[in-house]
């Protein structure tokens, strides 16, 4: 009996596997049709194709289901407000170490 239930598990195991891959490698499709589709909107609310010295920052229409989708694509950057928040944090962090090292002492 215990080798028909282990039967039965690999042979889902591996269903489950071969439908993992097919959304992995669909999902990889996907997002690199979307990455070459965004389109960056001129100031006339046109869209126009990227150039290659452009970043990804853009949106795009799309129609799927019966649905209408606007996908709107940002680069983020570390420059700016995060980075200045990431230095704090790391100094904070630092001054509680120097304070426990003397505190030890």
């Amino acid at each position: 009996m215990e080798s028909y239930i282990v039967d039965w598990l690999s042979l889902l195991m591996r269903w489950l596997h071969m439908i993992a891959g097919i959304a992995w490698i669909g999902a990889s499709f996907y997002f690199v049709w979307l990455n070459n589709n965004v389109r960056k909107s001129d100031s006339d609310g046109d869209q126009r194709s990227p150039s290659e010295s452009e970043s990804f920052d853009g949106e795009l229409h799309a129609i799927h289901g019966g649905g209408f989708y606007r996908v709107v694509g940002q680069i983020r950057t570390t420059t700016g407000t995060p980075a200045k928040a990431v230095a704090e944090a790391l100094t904070k962090v630092a001054s509680k170490a120097a304070a426990k090292k003397t505190a030890a002492k």
